[in-house]
């Protein structure tokens, strides 16, 4: 049995594909599943709700807002 927690799923209005770390972070990926090209990367910490979100160049910015309200 595998630890893997992902998915297709929605991160505000946007379908998405999603996964879960051992950290308890989630990888939140906005142009569906990764591959080997460069693609827009979010990062949510469950239990702060704090967002951080690369952008295809690399630049990364956070966002405190909590998603789950």
């Amino acid at each position: 049995m595998s630890d893997y927690e992902g998915g297709i799923g929605t991160f505000g209005t946007e379908s998405v594909y999603w996964d879960m770390n051992k950290d308890g972070t989630t990888n939140v990926f906005p142009g569906g599943v990764p591959g080997a090209a460069p693609h827009d990367h979010y990062v949510v910490n469950e239990e702060t709700g704090e967002v951080e979100y690369m952008r295809i160049d690399g630049e990364v910015t956070m966002d405190s807002c909590n998603y789950d309200d």
